[in-house]
Protein backbone atom coordinates (compact mmCIF):
# COMPACT_ATOMS: atom_id res chain seq x y z
CA UNK A 1 0.00 0.00 0.00
CA UNK A 2 1.27 3.46 -0.90
CA UNK A 3 2.03 5.40 2.28
CA UNK A 4 -0.32 8.29 1.46
CA UNK A 5 -3.10 5.74 0.88
CA UNK A 6 -2.29 4.43 4.35
CA UNK A 7 -2.69 7.95 5.83
CA UNK A 8 -6.01 8.42 4.04
CA UNK A 9 -7.28 5.09 5.39
CA UNK A 10 -6.15 6.03 8.90
CA UNK A 11 -7.87 9.42 8.80
CA UNK A 12 -11.11 7.98 7.45
CA UNK A 13 -11.39 4.68 9.34
CA UNK A 14 -9.78 5.50 12.67
CA UNK A 15 -10.25 9.24 13.17
CA UNK A 16 -13.53 9.35 11.18
CA UNK A 17 -12.33 12.39 9.22
CA UNK A 18 -14.61 13.37 6.34
CA UNK A 19 -13.32 16.88 5.58
CA UNK A 20 -9.83 18.37 5.27
CA UNK A 21 -8.64 21.87 4.36
CA UNK A 22 -5.61 22.59 2.24
CA UNK A 23 -3.71 24.16 -0.63
CA UNK A 24 -1.96 21.71 -2.92
CA UNK A 25 1.64 21.91 -4.06
CA UNK A 26 4.47 19.83 -5.46
CA UNK A 27 5.26 18.02 -2.22
CA UNK A 28 1.71 17.26 -1.07
CA UNK A 29 0.01 16.12 -4.29
CA UNK A 30 0.29 12.43 -3.45
CA UNK A 31 -1.63 12.87 -0.21
CA UNK A 32 -4.35 14.94 -1.87
CA UNK A 33 -4.72 12.19 -4.49
CA UNK A 34 -5.03 9.51 -1.80
CA UNK A 35 -7.64 11.49 0.12
CA UNK A 36 -9.69 11.91 -3.03
CA UNK A 37 -9.57 8.16 -3.75
CA UNK A 38 -10.67 7.46 -0.17
CA UNK A 39 -13.72 9.71 -0.56
CA UNK A 40 -12.58 12.36 1.92
CA UNK A 41 -13.84 15.83 1.01
CA UNK A 42 -11.05 18.36 0.53
CA UNK A 43 -11.72 22.09 0.76
CA UNK A 44 -9.34 24.17 -1.34
CA UNK A 45 -8.96 27.62 0.18
CA UNK A 46 -6.82 30.20 -1.58
CA UNK A 47 -4.25 30.71 1.18
CA UNK A 48 -2.81 28.32 3.71
CA UNK A 49 -3.52 30.56 6.69
CA UNK A 50 -7.17 30.58 5.60
CA UNK A 51 -7.13 26.75 5.51
CA UNK A 52 -5.98 26.61 9.11
CA UNK A 53 -8.54 29.22 10.22
CA UNK A 54 -11.33 27.36 8.43
CA UNK A 55 -10.26 24.05 9.99
CA UNK A 56 -10.09 25.72 13.41
CA UNK A 57 -13.70 26.93 13.22
CA UNK A 58 -14.88 23.66 11.66
CA UNK A 59 -13.66 21.96 14.82
CA UNK A 60 -15.30 24.54 17.11
CA UNK A 61 -18.69 23.95 15.51
CA UNK A 62 -18.59 20.24 14.56
CA UNK A 63 -16.48 18.84 17.39
CA UNK A 64 -14.43 16.87 14.82
CA UNK A 65 -10.70 17.38 14.65
CA UNK A 66 -9.52 19.88 12.04
CA UNK A 67 -7.07 18.58 9.42
CA UNK A 68 -4.86 20.95 7.39
CA UNK A 69 -2.66 20.06 4.40
CA UNK A 70 0.09 22.28 3.00
CA UNK A 71 3.02 21.83 0.71
CA UNK A 72 6.59 22.46 1.80
CA UNK A 73 8.40 25.76 2.38
CA UNK A 74 6.06 28.70 1.77
CA UNK A 75 2.98 26.52 2.15
CA UNK A 76 4.00 25.38 5.62
CA UNK A 77 5.09 28.91 6.56
CA UNK A 78 1.82 30.46 5.38
CA UNK A 79 -0.25 28.26 7.70
CA UNK A 80 1.52 29.45 10.85
CA UNK A 81 -0.87 32.30 11.64
CA UNK A 82 -3.95 30.08 11.47
CA UNK A 83 -2.30 27.32 13.47
CA UNK A 84 -1.59 29.85 16.23
CA UNK A 85 -5.30 30.75 16.29
CA UNK A 86 -6.17 27.13 17.08
CA UNK A 87 -3.32 26.44 19.48
CA UNK A 88 -3.75 29.49 21.70
CA UNK A 89 -7.50 28.82 21.97
CA UNK A 90 -6.82 25.11 22.73
CA UNK A 91 -8.50 23.82 19.55
CA UNK A 92 -7.31 20.34 18.43
CA UNK A 93 -5.81 20.38 14.94
CA UNK A 94 -3.49 18.16 12.90
CA UNK A 95 -1.38 19.90 10.27
CA UNK A 96 0.33 17.69 7.69
CA UNK A 97 3.02 19.52 5.75
CA UNK A 98 4.73 18.24 2.63
CA UNK A 99 8.52 18.33 2.63
CA UNK A 100 11.25 17.90 0.04
CA UNK A 101 12.78 14.40 -0.26
CA UNK A 102 15.02 13.30 2.62
CA UNK A 103 18.04 13.31 0.33
CA UNK A 104 17.58 17.09 0.00
CA UNK A 105 17.14 17.82 3.72
CA UNK A 106 20.15 19.41 5.42
CA UNK A 107 19.97 17.38 8.64
CA UNK A 108 23.15 18.90 10.07
CA UNK A 109 21.91 22.43 9.33
CA UNK A 110 25.19 23.42 7.74
CA UNK A 111 23.59 25.27 4.84
CA UNK A 112 21.00 27.99 4.75
CA UNK A 113 18.94 25.75 2.44
CA UNK A 114 19.81 22.54 0.67
CA UNK A 115 16.65 21.25 -1.02
CA UNK A 116 14.15 23.22 -3.09
CA UNK A 117 11.59 24.80 -0.73
CA UNK A 118 13.30 23.12 2.20
CA UNK A 119 12.21 24.58 5.54
CA UNK A 120 12.82 23.15 9.01
CA UNK A 121 9.11 22.77 9.77
CA UNK A 122 9.60 20.63 12.87
CA UNK A 123 11.58 23.27 14.77
CA UNK A 124 9.70 26.29 13.42
CA UNK A 125 6.37 24.96 14.70
CA UNK A 126 7.60 23.73 18.10
CA UNK A 127 6.92 26.94 20.10
CA UNK A 128 3.20 27.03 19.29
CA UNK A 129 2.20 23.39 18.93
CA UNK A 130 1.93 20.54 21.44
CA UNK A 131 3.83 18.15 19.19
CA UNK A 132 5.93 18.66 16.07
CA UNK A 133 7.64 15.83 14.23
CA UNK A 134 8.95 14.63 10.88
CA UNK A 135 8.30 11.15 9.54
CA UNK A 136 11.71 9.83 8.47
CA UNK A 137 10.87 6.10 8.43
CA UNK A 138 7.86 4.82 6.43
CA UNK A 139 6.90 2.28 9.09
CA UNK A 140 6.64 5.06 11.70
CA UNK A 141 3.79 6.81 9.90
CA UNK A 142 0.88 5.49 11.97
CA UNK A 143 2.86 5.58 15.20
CA UNK A 144 3.55 9.27 14.75
CA UNK A 145 0.02 10.04 13.59
CA UNK A 146 -1.28 8.21 16.67
CA UNK A 147 1.00 10.27 18.87
CA UNK A 148 0.01 13.49 17.11
CA UNK A 149 -3.69 12.77 17.63
CA UNK A 150 -3.09 11.87 21.28
CA UNK A 151 -1.36 15.18 22.00
CA UNK A 152 -3.91 17.22 20.05
CA UNK A 153 -6.89 15.80 21.93
CA UNK A 154 -5.62 14.94 25.43
CA UNK A 155 -5.41 17.26 28.42
CA UNK A 156 -5.29 20.88 27.30
CA UNK A 157 -5.94 20.43 23.60
CA UNK A 158 -4.05 22.16 20.81
CA UNK A 159 -2.35 21.99 17.42
CA UNK A 160 0.19 19.41 16.25
CA UNK A 161 2.31 19.20 13.10
CA UNK A 162 3.54 16.20 11.10
CA UNK A 163 6.12 16.93 8.39
CA UNK A 164 6.04 14.42 5.52
CA UNK A 165 8.96 14.18 3.04
CA UNK A 166 8.02 13.50 -0.57
CA UNK A 167 9.96 10.22 -0.85
CA UNK A 168 8.27 8.92 2.32
CA UNK A 169 4.86 9.71 0.81
CA UNK A 170 5.65 7.46 -2.14
CA UNK A 171 6.97 4.54 -0.06
CA UNK A 172 5.18 1.18 0.20
CA UNK A 173 3.89 -0.02 3.58
CA UNK A 174 1.60 -2.71 4.97
CA UNK A 175 -1.18 -1.12 7.02
CA UNK A 176 -1.67 -4.00 9.44
CA UNK A 177 2.02 -4.45 10.21
CA UNK A 178 3.07 -0.87 10.94
CA UNK A 179 4.13 -0.06 14.51
CA UNK A 180 1.65 1.96 16.59
CA UNK A 181 1.83 4.41 19.46
CA UNK A 182 0.55 3.08 22.76
CA UNK A 183 -0.19 5.34 25.70
CA UNK A 184 -2.19 3.71 28.44
CA UNK A 185 -1.47 6.44 30.99
CA UNK A 186 -4.38 8.66 31.88
CA UNK A 187 -3.74 12.16 33.18
CA UNK A 188 -4.20 12.20 36.93
CA UNK A 189 -5.12 15.30 38.90
CA UNK A 190 -4.88 15.86 42.67
CA UNK A 191 -8.04 15.05 44.60
CA UNK A 192 -10.18 18.05 45.55
CA UNK A 193 -9.72 19.20 49.16
CA UNK A 194 -13.42 19.36 50.03
CA UNK A 195 -12.80 20.61 53.57
CA UNK A 196 -10.95 23.69 52.32
CA UNK A 197 -13.50 24.12 49.54
CA UNK A 198 -16.33 24.14 52.09
CA UNK A 199 -14.52 26.71 54.24
CA UNK A 200 -14.18 29.02 51.24
CA UNK A 201 -17.88 28.75 50.43
CA UNK A 202 -19.95 28.54 53.59
CA UNK A 203 -19.83 32.13 54.91
CA UNK A 204 -20.21 33.91 51.58
CA UNK A 205 -23.40 35.80 50.72
CA UNK A 206 -22.54 37.17 47.27
CA UNK A 207 -21.25 34.26 45.16
CA UNK A 208 -20.44 34.65 41.46
CA UNK A 209 -19.30 32.05 38.93
CA UNK A 210 -16.86 33.03 36.18
CA UNK A 211 -17.54 30.72 33.24
CA UNK A 212 -14.42 30.39 31.10
CA UNK A 213 -13.77 28.71 27.78
CA UNK A 214 -12.35 25.71 29.63
CA UNK A 215 -15.96 24.69 30.36
CA UNK A 216 -16.51 24.26 26.63
CA UNK A 217 -13.16 22.61 26.02
CA UNK A 218 -14.01 20.02 28.68
CA UNK A 219 -17.38 19.44 26.96
CA UNK A 220 -19.20 20.05 30.23
CA UNK A 221 -21.38 23.05 29.37
CA UNK A 222 -24.53 21.22 30.48
CA UNK A 223 -22.97 20.31 33.81
CA UNK A 224 -21.97 23.94 34.42
CA UNK A 225 -25.48 25.08 33.49
CA UNK A 226 -26.94 22.49 35.86
CA UNK A 227 -24.72 23.78 38.68
CA UNK A 228 -25.73 27.39 38.03
CA UNK A 229 -29.44 26.61 37.83
CA UNK A 230 -29.58 24.16 40.72
CA UNK A 231 -27.63 26.36 43.12
CA UNK A 232 -29.07 29.60 41.69
CA UNK A 233 -25.67 31.28 41.47
CA UNK A 234 -25.32 34.30 39.15
CA UNK A 235 -22.51 34.12 36.60
CA UNK A 236 -20.36 36.22 34.31
CA UNK A 237 -18.53 34.93 31.25
CA UNK A 238 -15.22 35.40 29.53
CA UNK A 239 -15.48 36.21 25.81
CA UNK A 240 -14.74 32.59 24.91
CA UNK A 241 -17.77 31.37 26.88
CA UNK A 242 -20.23 34.17 26.07
CA UNK A 243 -22.55 31.78 24.24
CA UNK A 244 -22.86 29.16 27.00
CA UNK A 245 -26.32 30.54 27.91
CA UNK A 246 -28.59 33.13 26.35
CA UNK A 247 -28.07 36.76 27.39
CA UNK A 248 -31.59 36.99 28.82
CA UNK A 249 -31.09 34.12 31.27
CA UNK A 250 -31.95 35.58 34.71
CA UNK A 251 -28.60 34.54 36.22
CA UNK A 252 -26.48 35.80 33.30
CA UNK A 253 -24.70 39.02 34.29
CA UNK A 254 -22.81 39.29 30.99
CA UNK A 255 -19.09 39.58 30.37
CA UNK A 256 -16.46 41.64 32.16
CA UNK A 257 -12.92 42.94 31.79
CA UNK A 258 -11.09 45.88 30.25
CA UNK A 259 -13.52 45.81 27.29
CA UNK A 260 -16.51 44.40 29.13
CA UNK A 261 -19.69 45.81 30.62
CA UNK A 262 -20.27 48.05 33.63
CA UNK A 263 -22.68 45.55 35.16
CA UNK A 264 -20.33 42.62 34.65
CA UNK A 265 -17.40 44.49 36.19
CA UNK A 266 -19.49 45.64 39.16
CA UNK A 267 -20.58 42.05 39.78
CA UNK A 268 -16.97 40.85 39.87
CA UNK A 269 -15.75 43.68 42.08
CA UNK A 270 -18.60 43.41 44.60
CA UNK A 271 -18.77 39.60 44.91
CA UNK A 272 -17.52 38.00 48.13
CA UNK A 273 -16.96 34.61 46.47
CA UNK A 274 -15.63 34.06 42.95
CA UNK A 275 -15.63 30.56 41.47
CA UNK A 276 -13.54 30.63 38.28
CA UNK A 277 -14.19 27.64 36.03
CA UNK A 278 -11.67 27.14 33.23
CA UNK A 279 -10.18 30.61 32.71
CA UNK A 280 -6.57 31.76 32.96
CA UNK A 281 -7.74 35.27 33.93
CA UNK A 282 -5.46 37.16 31.58
CA UNK A 283 -4.91 40.91 31.85
CA UNK A 284 -7.87 41.63 29.55
CA UNK A 285 -10.06 40.25 32.35
CA UNK A 286 -8.26 41.41 35.49
CA UNK A 287 -6.59 44.58 34.08
CA UNK A 288 -2.82 44.96 34.38
CA UNK A 289 -3.30 45.51 38.13
CA UNK A 290 -4.29 41.92 38.93
CA UNK A 291 -4.10 42.48 42.69
CA UNK A 292 -7.11 44.83 42.44
CA UNK A 293 -9.23 42.15 40.75
CA UNK A 294 -12.28 41.11 42.82
CA UNK A 295 -10.75 42.56 46.02
CA UNK A 296 -13.70 41.61 48.27
CA UNK A 297 -13.91 38.01 47.14
CA UNK A 298 -12.54 34.71 48.24
CA UNK A 299 -11.47 33.04 45.01
CA UNK A 300 -11.70 29.42 43.93
CA UNK A 301 -9.92 28.94 40.60
CA UNK A 302 -10.16 25.70 38.62
CA UNK A 303 -7.67 24.97 35.82
CA UNK A 304 -6.16 21.78 34.41
CA UNK A 305 -2.75 23.26 33.65
CA UNK A 306 -0.24 23.92 36.41
CA UNK A 307 1.65 26.51 34.34
CA UNK A 308 -1.49 28.66 34.12
CA UNK A 309 -2.03 28.37 37.87
CA UNK A 310 1.61 29.36 38.44
CA UNK A 311 1.31 32.46 36.26
CA UNK A 312 -1.83 33.57 38.11
CA UNK A 313 0.03 33.21 41.40
CA UNK A 314 2.96 35.25 40.05
CA UNK A 315 0.55 38.01 39.08
CA UNK A 316 -0.68 38.20 42.65
CA UNK A 317 -4.12 36.59 42.32
CA UNK A 318 -4.67 35.15 45.79
CA UNK A 319 -6.88 32.09 45.53
CA UNK A 320 -7.71 28.54 46.56
CA UNK A 321 -6.44 26.85 43.39
CA UNK A 322 -7.77 23.51 42.19
CA UNK A 323 -5.83 21.75 39.45
CA UNK A 324 -8.49 19.54 37.95
CA UNK A 325 -11.05 19.20 35.21
CA UNK A 326 -14.00 21.58 35.37
CA UNK A 327 -16.48 18.71 35.08
CA UNK A 328 -15.08 16.92 38.14
CA UNK A 329 -15.03 20.06 40.29
CA UNK A 330 -18.62 20.90 39.26
CA UNK A 331 -19.71 17.49 40.56
CA UNK A 332 -18.05 18.28 43.89
CA UNK A 333 -19.58 21.77 44.05
CA UNK A 334 -22.99 20.25 43.45
CA UNK A 335 -22.73 18.57 46.86
CA UNK A 336 -22.21 21.84 48.75
CA UNK A 337 -24.67 24.51 49.85
CA UNK A 338 -24.31 28.22 49.07
CA UNK A 339 -25.71 30.55 51.75
CA UNK A 340 -26.31 33.44 49.40
CA UNK A 341 -28.36 36.55 50.06
CA UNK A 342 -31.39 36.51 47.74
CA UNK A 343 -31.03 40.29 47.31
CA UNK A 344 -27.68 39.70 45.55
CA UNK A 345 -29.30 38.27 42.42
CA UNK A 346 -31.95 40.99 42.27
CA UNK A 347 -29.26 43.65 42.66
CA UNK A 348 -27.17 42.24 39.79
CA UNK A 349 -30.24 41.99 37.56
CA UNK A 350 -30.98 45.66 38.24
CA UNK A 351 -27.47 46.61 37.10
CA UNK A 352 -28.14 45.18 33.62
CA UNK A 353 -31.07 47.59 33.33
CA UNK A 354 -29.27 50.57 34.88
CA UNK A 355 -26.09 50.32 32.77
CA UNK A 356 -26.88 49.39 29.15
CA UNK A 357 -23.90 48.86 26.88
CA UNK A 358 -24.48 52.11 25.02
CA UNK A 359 -26.41 55.30 25.59
CA UNK A 360 -28.89 56.02 22.83
CA UNK A 361 -27.89 59.11 20.86
CA UNK A 362 -30.61 60.70 18.76
CA UNK A 363 -28.02 63.01 17.19
CA UNK A 364 -25.91 60.22 15.71
CA UNK A 365 -24.48 61.53 12.41
CA UNK A 366 -26.79 60.70 9.50
CA UNK A 367 -25.09 58.65 6.82
CA UNK A 368 -23.39 56.36 9.35
CA UNK A 369 -24.45 53.49 11.61
CA UNK A 370 -23.80 53.07 15.32
CA UNK A 371 -22.38 49.51 15.66
CA UNK A 372 -24.32 48.92 18.87
CA UNK A 373 -27.60 49.85 17.17
CA UNK A 374 -26.72 47.51 14.30
CA UNK A 375 -25.88 44.63 16.68
CA UNK A 376 -29.08 45.16 18.64
CA UNK A 377 -31.11 44.91 15.44
CA UNK A 378 -29.10 41.87 14.28
CA UNK A 379 -29.85 40.18 17.60
CA UNK A 380 -33.58 40.75 17.19
CA UNK A 381 -33.68 39.30 13.65
CA UNK A 382 -31.29 36.38 14.16
CA UNK A 383 -32.55 32.89 14.92
CA UNK A 384 -31.78 30.42 17.67
CA UNK A 385 -28.89 28.23 16.57
CA UNK A 386 -27.27 30.86 14.34
CA UNK A 387 -23.46 30.96 14.26
CA UNK A 388 -21.89 34.40 14.60
CA UNK A 389 -18.17 34.64 13.77
CA UNK A 390 -16.47 37.93 14.53
CA UNK A 391 -12.98 39.20 13.84
CA UNK A 392 -10.28 41.17 15.67
CA UNK A 393 -10.10 44.78 16.78
CA UNK A 394 -13.00 47.19 17.19
CA UNK A 395 -15.61 44.98 15.49
CA UNK A 396 -14.78 42.20 17.96
CA UNK A 397 -15.19 44.57 20.90
CA UNK A 398 -18.50 45.96 19.63
CA UNK A 399 -19.82 42.44 19.06
CA UNK A 400 -18.77 41.00 22.41
CA UNK A 401 -20.27 43.98 24.23
CA UNK A 402 -23.33 44.65 22.11
CA UNK A 403 -24.60 41.37 20.69
CA UNK A 404 -27.10 39.59 22.95
CA UNK A 405 -26.70 35.87 22.38
CA UNK A 406 -29.86 33.83 21.91
CA UNK A 407 -30.46 30.21 22.89
CA UNK A 408 -28.13 27.68 21.22
CA UNK A 409 -26.28 30.33 19.24
CA UNK A 410 -22.51 30.14 18.74
CA UNK A 411 -20.44 33.31 19.13
CA UNK A 412 -16.94 32.60 17.85
CA UNK A 413 -13.64 34.37 17.37
CA UNK A 414 -9.98 33.47 17.85
CA UNK A 415 -9.98 35.11 21.24
CA UNK A 416 -6.32 34.77 22.23
CA UNK A 417 -4.27 35.19 19.06
CA UNK A 418 -6.93 37.60 17.73
CA UNK A 419 -5.61 38.01 14.22
CA UNK A 420 -7.13 40.34 11.65
CA UNK A 421 -8.89 38.44 8.88
CA UNK A 422 -9.84 35.37 10.92
CA UNK A 423 -13.62 35.56 10.65
CA UNK A 424 -13.90 35.30 6.85
CA UNK A 425 -12.18 31.90 6.39
CA UNK A 426 -13.40 30.75 9.81
CA UNK A 427 -16.96 31.28 8.56
CA UNK A 428 -16.23 28.79 5.78
CA UNK A 429 -15.37 26.10 8.35
CA UNK A 430 -18.42 27.05 10.42
CA UNK A 431 -20.72 26.87 7.41
CA UNK A 432 -19.43 23.43 6.41
CA UNK A 433 -20.13 22.22 9.94
CA UNK A 434 -23.39 24.05 10.69
CA UNK A 435 -26.02 26.37 9.28
CA UNK A 436 -26.88 30.08 9.17
CA UNK A 437 -23.45 31.67 9.55
CA UNK A 438 -23.11 35.42 10.11
CA UNK A 439 -19.61 36.85 9.63
CA UNK A 440 -18.69 40.22 11.18
CA UNK A 441 -15.42 41.83 10.09
CA UNK A 442 -13.77 45.24 9.79
CA UNK A 443 -12.84 46.86 6.49
CA UNK A 444 -9.15 46.53 7.35
CA UNK A 445 -9.40 42.88 8.39
CA UNK A 446 -11.47 42.11 5.28
CA UNK A 447 -8.40 42.72 3.11
CA UNK A 448 -6.34 40.13 4.99
CA UNK A 449 -8.25 37.18 3.53
CA UNK A 450 -10.40 38.75 0.81
CA UNK A 451 -9.39 35.94 -1.57
CA UNK A 452 -11.66 33.54 0.33
CA UNK A 453 -14.72 35.17 -1.23
CA UNK A 454 -13.87 32.92 -4.18
CA UNK A 455 -14.00 29.85 -1.92
CA UNK A 456 -17.40 30.89 -0.58
CA UNK A 457 -18.66 31.42 -4.12
CA UNK A 458 -17.25 28.08 -5.33
CA UNK A 459 -18.84 26.13 -2.47
CA UNK A 460 -22.10 28.16 -2.59
CA UNK A 461 -22.00 28.65 1.17
CA UNK A 462 -24.86 30.95 2.28
CA UNK A 463 -22.65 33.02 4.60
CA UNK A 464 -23.82 36.55 5.38
CA UNK A 465 -20.79 38.84 5.70
CA UNK A 466 -21.11 42.26 7.36
CA UNK A 467 -18.18 44.66 6.95
CA UNK A 468 -17.93 47.40 9.58
CA UNK A 469 -16.49 50.08 7.30
CA UNK A 470 -14.92 53.00 9.16
CA UNK A 471 -12.21 53.67 6.57
CA UNK A 472 -9.41 52.59 8.87
CA UNK A 473 -8.31 50.66 11.94
CA UNK A 474 -10.77 51.75 14.63
CA UNK A 475 -9.06 50.09 17.60
CA UNK A 476 -5.70 51.58 16.67
CA UNK A 477 -7.21 55.05 16.28
CA UNK A 478 -8.67 54.78 19.77
CA UNK A 479 -5.26 53.76 21.13
CA UNK A 480 -3.74 56.76 19.36
CA UNK A 481 -6.40 58.98 20.97
CA UNK A 482 -5.48 57.61 24.41
CA UNK A 483 -1.71 57.70 24.17
CA UNK A 484 -0.51 59.62 21.11
CA UNK A 485 -2.59 62.82 21.07
CA UNK A 486 -4.71 61.49 18.18
CA UNK A 487 -1.83 61.27 15.73
CA UNK A 488 -3.30 58.69 13.36
CA UNK A 489 -0.11 57.25 11.91
CA UNK A 490 -0.74 54.22 9.65
CA UNK A 491 -4.34 53.81 10.83
CA UNK A 492 -6.38 55.71 8.18
CA UNK A 493 -6.26 56.13 4.43
CA UNK A 494 -5.36 59.77 5.01
CA UNK A 495 -2.36 58.67 7.06
CA UNK A 496 -0.67 55.82 5.25
CA UNK A 497 -3.25 53.03 4.84
CA UNK A 498 -4.29 51.81 1.40
CA UNK A 499 -7.79 50.43 1.97
CA UNK A 500 -9.92 50.32 -1.21
CA UNK A 501 -12.47 53.08 -1.78
CA UNK A 502 -14.99 50.81 -3.48
CA UNK A 503 -15.46 47.49 -1.71
CA UNK A 504 -18.62 46.85 -3.75
CA UNK A 505 -16.62 46.39 -6.95
CA UNK A 506 -14.29 43.91 -5.26
CA UNK A 507 -17.22 41.82 -4.02
CA UNK A 508 -18.89 41.90 -7.44
CA UNK A 509 -15.67 40.71 -9.05
CA UNK A 510 -15.89 37.59 -6.88
CA UNK A 511 -19.49 37.05 -8.00
CA UNK A 512 -21.27 37.67 -4.69
CA UNK A 513 -24.28 39.83 -3.97
CA UNK A 514 -23.42 43.09 -2.24
CA UNK A 515 -25.54 45.48 -0.17
CA UNK A 516 -24.94 48.67 1.80
CA UNK A 517 -26.42 50.00 5.03
CA UNK A 518 -25.68 53.70 5.36
CA UNK A 519 -27.93 54.78 8.23
CA UNK A 520 -30.28 53.45 10.89
CA UNK A 521 -33.30 53.67 8.61
CA UNK A 522 -31.67 51.14 6.29
CA UNK A 523 -31.33 48.52 9.03
CA UNK A 524 -34.70 47.22 7.78
CA UNK A 525 -32.69 45.60 4.97
CA UNK A 526 -31.30 43.08 7.48
CA UNK A 527 -34.35 40.83 7.47
CA UNK A 528 -34.20 40.28 3.71
CA UNK A 529 -30.44 39.80 3.71
CA UNK A 530 -30.55 37.14 6.44
CA UNK A 531 -33.48 35.28 4.89
CA UNK A 532 -31.68 34.72 1.57
CA UNK A 533 -30.14 31.32 0.81
CA UNK A 534 -27.27 32.93 -1.10
CA UNK A 535 -23.94 34.25 0.20
CA UNK A 536 -23.67 38.02 0.39
CA UNK A 537 -21.55 40.90 1.63
CA UNK A 538 -23.13 43.92 3.32
CA UNK A 539 -21.08 47.07 3.87
CA UNK A 540 -22.16 48.83 7.07
CA UNK A 541 -20.97 52.42 6.83
CA UNK A 542 -19.63 53.69 10.17
CA UNK A 543 -18.21 56.96 11.38
CA UNK A 544 -14.44 57.21 11.58
CA UNK A 545 -15.04 58.93 14.93
CA UNK A 546 -16.84 55.88 16.39
CA UNK A 547 -15.10 54.63 19.53
CA UNK A 548 -15.60 51.87 22.10
CA UNK A 549 -17.20 53.76 24.99
CA UNK A 550 -16.62 51.00 27.55
CA UNK A 551 -12.87 50.46 27.42
CA UNK A 552 -10.38 50.76 30.26
CA UNK A 553 -6.90 52.21 29.84
CA UNK A 554 -3.78 50.55 31.18
CA UNK A 555 -3.57 51.10 34.94
CA UNK A 556 -7.31 51.48 35.52
CA UNK A 557 -9.29 49.05 37.67
CA UNK A 558 -12.50 47.26 36.74
CA UNK A 559 -14.57 49.57 38.95
CA UNK A 560 -13.26 52.57 36.99
CA UNK A 561 -15.33 51.63 33.93
CA UNK A 562 -17.88 54.25 32.88
CA UNK A 563 -19.18 55.73 29.66
CA UNK A 564 -16.26 58.18 29.45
Amino acid sequence: MKLTDCIAKYLKDELHVDTVFGVTGGFITHLFDSLDKAGIRYICCNHEQACAMAADCYTRVSGKIGIVLTTSGPGAANAINGVMCAHYDSIPMIVITGQCPQSSIDKNKECRQRGFQEVNVKDIYKPFTKYSTIIDEPNDVLKKLDEAYYHATTGRKGAVVVDLPDDIQRASVSYNYISRFQNNKSIEYPSVDEYSLENNIKYCKKPLVVVGRGCKLDNCEQLVIELINKKQIPFVTTWGATDILEFDHPLNIGNFGTIGTIYGNKAVQEADLLIVLGSRLDSHLTTSEAKTFAPRAKKIIVDIEQSEIDQMKRRGIDSFYIRNRVRDVCKVLMRHEFNKDIRWIKYLQSLKVKYPVYKKDTNYPFGTVNPYVFLDELHKISNEGDIIVTDAGANLSYTMQGYKVKKNQHLISDFNHSTMGYSLPASIGASLAGENVICIIGDGAFQMNVQELATIRKLKLPIKIFIFDNKGYGMIMQTQDDWLESRYVASRNEDGLCLPDNIQNIVKAYGLDVYTINNHNELKKLKGILSSNKPSVTIVNMSQEQRIPLKLKVGQRLEDMNYG
